[in-house]
């Protein structure tokens, strides 16, 4: 043992070899103890102060004083050069300071190298002051190996250390099962490593060794200048199975040019057992990166993990206002890059105020080859931002590579310039996934592109996977997708929500206020429950989904889109499909409620090619509006198209400015049907109040369910519905209910027919009640050039009112070809209108043909002011067929003819009505005006002459009349006004063309007189001629004249 008592005191000592103030050798148990020792201006090869040599088991050095060396130079060890093996020690125990001091090669002030199973421990408080390498370690250099250690248990400090190269204040590398552990407050300022790695501390763990730095150290202003490998504050490598620990640290404004402003973490290494290396880098215990930067990636963090090392950062870990300034590289807060097998865990940690000149402005990740990164345990990210994509996190996911984002994570006023306001990700690969866990948000984050929130790109068989609820709150973006923009790209690649999306005041200039996804090539979208709540955009105000060729989308769960708002198309949702055998199943019910667009309030489809989409749960419309198609809008144009609704569509309180209040509908060259009810309450619009449906092209729209239109309304056409058919369309309804519903022309239903096999087919029960147009109270019905018209069922109008025609239905049909033909049961009761047709108005011309075949039957109708109480007809070069009809107390008021039928016959028309009858119809007196009131029952105006009147023109074959008046009884029952009625009376006598059941002597006997009368056409002047201007029509027979 030798020990000194005294002060050691060394000034400008020097020696060309080791120890320019003092040389210390111990070996095989010896023991050195010192009190004060001071060096000055001492200089050596090795150790410019002093050099410790200590060999062998409890040789100890124990430098217990206070030590100080100023301006001492070594070519290694500007103030200590200490070896240490075969377990020597060395203890400094008491204060040290070191100043000044330069090494001409590594470790400025101290250069260490401890062997075999040796240690050296630091108790006391050393202070380092501007020490100076001019290779590695500016202060410290230590190389730590064979089960070595080195501690440093007492509070150091670095202040303005320099390094040429490597570890601006300290170099440590630790080998094969060592230990480097520094477990006090150490604080480290404005260190330098000016060409090289670590501005503040370069270590390395290799084989089975440990490095721990915690206690609350702070690194405060240091950097790292190079462009190669960097750290700020720490640059750190582990591989070999090794381990580093970096715990409590605080890193404020470091800096580096190339990467890691904080810390640059290498773990893992390609040439040393790649395959097998499980080496881990932790960061915890509420580290602090604040203000750190860099000039390419990494401002707090930038890590590479190799083969299956992990880097965990964990324990409310902080990252504030850190950035990263390069136009190529990213990550203000962390850049990890994984290239193959390794992981990354994040627990609990926040990111305030990051920000990247390129991507990811807390974090830049590259996930490839089956590496895994979770993000996990509510981490916040608030505020951060980057110039290009992923204002939070910008992932690049490859090969296998797993991104995991999990409990209850939280994005906050984060924003992009480019894709991401959040997150952006590009997927690709089998395998390759983004997992977001459940009860992740986004709040207010922004992009000046595209996703507010988050951005995905996935192909080639990768996913994204939302295992559980996810919000987007009060986010925005200047281009498509407020929320989130995710396209699913190519073979096996999948897009999956297991939870529920929640969109709440997203906003979006073109697509998805909410969110955009699109598909295309083989790739699938399975999406759960969606809830969109006052989001905004041009395309889809909540959601926007583009489908190309050979996808499939499904929506399973509850849908629900609330003062959603589009500025085009579906306010709450849009669907565009362009590509051929795209499948969209929506399973579950959906609900729109107070959402605005201009096609389609809640939901618009538009499909230019071949799909098959799928409706099968109950939809929902409330209060919804738009210009066109105020609940639904759809639009499909492709041959073999098949859309199926099999749920039940409610509208309530929907309205749009010009087509389909509730619904808007136009198929061309496909199909489309509806399986279950559909109801409209209290929907309005233009044209078509509740529904406006096209058809044209071979298209199919089939109503296989019920259609309910409750107190829907129209300024136009179409109260509850309007079916416009034209080149071949076809429509098929089955049962209809309209009530209360109100329109120009169509109270209840519109229908326009046009072009050669244009068809619409009422195949089901129709009920009408309390309906009201101008034209046709309940419905209106243009057919021409080749239309087509076929009611075949049971057909009723109850208290169906117009204010010009057609109180019940409007018939306007014309041109050669054009059908209607009602062969089913008809009722009119209480039907009445203010001019012509008090329950049917039919005017038919050209070659048109309207036969009423079925039971048909006219309850107390009346037409206010017109003719025809019942029915009024003109037919001009066409066909009327009527048979079976039942007229029961039908009225018309002067100056109106026909209480029962009222019917103007061109030349070269045909009218036939047969097995009819006519039950106390009359035309009733008006005081106010007494003009016309002729024909009880049937009021007949012909232009065919007498001799062209035949049975194939003009047929009246077993009627009833039962106590039918007409005012001044100018033909009770029928009244022909014609060229010349003592001809045409002749005419229909002898051909017989007039049967009334049970009477014999029609044409024959006075006492009918006044029940079949006529007039001449040249008579008639003003409605006001007089009884004894009109005859009997039979007066030929009646006065035994020459037939």
């Amino acid at each position: 043992m030798i020990e000194f008592n005294g002060e050691l005191n060394f000034d400008n000592c020097s020696t060309i070899d080791s120890g320019g103030g003092g040389y210390f050798s111990i070996n095989s148990k010896g023991q050195i103890i010192t009190n004060n020792v001071t060096c000055n201006n001492c200089k050596a090869y090795e150790g410019g102060g002093i050099y410790l040599d200590c060999f062998g088991e409890n040789s100890i050095i124990e430098l217990s004083g206070i030590m100080t060396f100023v301006d001492c130079i070594g070519q290694s060890g500007g103030g200590l050069y200490i070896e240490l093996y075969q377990s020597g020690q060395l203890i400094i125990s008491n204060r040290c300071t070191l100043t000044k001091c330069i090494a001409e090669q590594s470790g400025g002030a101290i250069n260490v190298h401890i062997n075999y199973d040796s240690s050296f421990i630091i108790e006391g408080e050393c202070i380092f002051t501007e020490c100076k390498s001019e290779q590695s370690g500016g202060a410290v250099y230590a190389y730590i190996i064979q089960g070595s250690s080195f501690t440093i248990e007492g509070a150091c400090k670095f202040f303005n250390c320099i390094s040429q190269y490597y570890g601006g204040a300290v170099y440590a590398e630790v080998q094969n099962s060592s230990q480097l552990l520094i477990n006090k407050a150490c604080i480290f300022n404005q260190c330098i490593s000016n060409l090289g790695e670590g501005g503040a501390i370069l270590c390395d763990s290799i084989m089975n060794s440990q490095i721990t730095i915690e206690g609350g150290c702070i690194f405060y202003k240091c950097k790292s200048s190079q462009e190669w490998n960097g750290g700020g504050g720490i640059c750190c490598t582990a591989y070999q199975d090794s381990l580093i620990i970096i715990s409590e640290c605080e890193f404020n404004q470091c800096e580096s040019v190339e990467s890691g402003g904080g810390i640059a973490a290498y773990i893992g290494n390609q040439y040393y057992y790649a395959d097998i290396d499980t080496s881990q880098i932790i960061i915890k215990g509420g580290c602090k990166f604040i203000k750190c930067t860099t000039q390419k990636q990494g401002g707090g963090i930038s890590s590479l993990i190799q083969s299956k090392c992990s880097l965990i950062i964990n324990e409310t870990c902080q990252f504030e206002e850190c950035s990263s300034s390069n136009a190529d590289i990213g990550g203000g807060g962390l850049f990890i890059n994984i290239p193959q097998g390794g992981s990354l865990l994040i627990d609990d940690c926040k990111f305030k105020q990051c920000m990247s000149t390129y991507s990811g402005g807390a974090l830049y990740l590259t996930i490839q080859n089956e590496a895994t990164v979770a993000i996990d345990n509510q981490c916040l990210f608030d505020q951060c931002s980057s110039e290009s994509n992923g204002g939070a996190i910008d992932a690049n996911i490859s090969s296998g590579g797993i991104l995991t984002i999990d409990g209850q994570c939280r994005f906050t006023e984060c924003a992009s310039q480019g894709y991401g306001g959040g997150i952006s990700a590009d997927i690709i690969g089998e395998n390759s996934k983004l997992i977001i866990g459940d009860d992740v948000i986004f709040d207010t984050c922004s992009s000046d592109y595209v996703g507010g929130g988050l951005f995905v790109d996935i192909r080639n068989g990768a996913q994204l996977i939302f295992e559980g609820d996810c919000k987007f709150i009060d986010c925005s973006v200047s281009y498509s997708g407020g929320g989130m923009l995710a396209l699913c790209f190519n073979e096996g690649s999948l897009i999956r929500s297991l939870g529920e999306l929640l969109f709440d005041n997203c906003s979006s200039i073109e697509n998805g206020g909410g969110a955009f996804f699109g598909t295309s090539n083989n790739a699938y979208i399975k999406l759960n429950k969606v809830s969109c709540i006052n989001c905004k955009s041009y395309y889809g105000g909540g959601l926007s989904i583009q489908s190309s060729s050979n996808t499939t989308l499904t929506l399973s769960g509850q849908a629900s889109f609330t003062g959603c708002e589009s500025a085009g198309y579906g306010g709450g949702m849009y669907f565009i499909i362009q590509g051929d055998n795209a499948e969209i199943q929506l399973t579950g019910s959906m609900n729109f409620v107070d959402c605005i667009g201009r096609y389609g309030g809640g939901i618009s489809i538009d499909s230019t090619s071949k799909i098959m989409l799928v409706i099968s749960s109950s939809c929902t419309f409330q209060n919804c509006t738009s210009q066109y198609g105020g609940g639904m809008y759809i639009s499909s144009y492709y041959m073999d198209t098949d859309i199926q609704i099999t749920g039940q569509l409610s509208f309530n309180n929907c309205s749009c400015q010009d087509l389909g209040g509730g619904l808007y509908l136009s198929v061309t060259n496909s199909s489309i049907s509806f399986e279950n009810l559909i109801q409209f309450k209290d929907c309005s619009s233009t044209y078509g109040g509740g529904i406006f449906a096209s058809c044209s092209n071979e298209g199919m729209i089939k109503f296989i369910g019920e259609l309910s239109f409750d107190n829907c309304s129209t300024t136009n056409q179409g109260g509850g519905a309007y079916f416009y058919i034209y080149y071949k369309g076809h429509i098929i309804t089955k049962n209809i209910i309209c009530n209360e519903c109100k329109a120009f022309d169509g109270g209840g239903i519109y229908i326009d027919s046009q072009y050669e096999n244009s068809i619409v087919e009422l195949s089901g029960l129709m009920t009408f009640v309390d309906c009201i147009g101008d034209s046709g109270g309940g419905l209106c019905i243009q057919i021409h050039q080749s239309g087509q018209l076929i009611i075949s069922n049971r057909c009723t109008f109850t208290r169906c009112i117009a204010e010009q025609q057609g109180g019940g239905i409007c018939i306007i049909s014309y041109n050669q070809g054009s059908l209607v033909i009602i062969s089913g049961y008809l009722s009119f009761e209480l039907c009445q209108s203010q001019g012509n047709g008090g329950g049917l108005f039919v005017d038919n011309s050209y070659g048109s043909i309207i036969s009423l075949t079925g039971q048909c039957i006219f309850t107390e109708c009346e037409s206010i002011y017109g003719s025809g109480g019942g029915t009024y007809s003109n037919i001009i070069e066409c066909t009327l067929n009527i048979k079976d009809a039942t007229f029961d107390r039908c009225t018309c008021t002067q100056p109106g003819n026909g209480g029962g039928i009222a019917l103007i016959q061109g030349i070269s028309s045909i009218i036939s009505i047969t097995n009819s009858s006519f039950i106390n119809c009359k035309t009733i007196s008006n005081s106010s005006d007494q003009r016309y009131g002729w024909g009880g029952a049937i009021f007949i105006q012909t232009q065919v002459t007498a001799e062209n009147l035949n049975e194939t023109n003009f047929l009246l074959r077993d009627i009833i009349f039962t106590e039918c008046q007409a005012v001044n009884s100018i033909g009770n029952n029928i009244h022909i006004q014609s060229a010349y009625t003592y001809n045409t009376g002749i005419a229909i006598a002898l051909n017989s063309l007039l049967t009334v059941k049970d009477i014999t002597n029609l044409y024959t006997s006075p006492e009918y007189s006044n029940d079949y009368m006529g007039i001449d056409q040249s008579k008639v002047i003003d409605g006001n001629e007089p009884y004894s201007v009109h005859e009997p029509l039979f007066l030929a027979a009646q006065t035994d004249s020459d037939l």
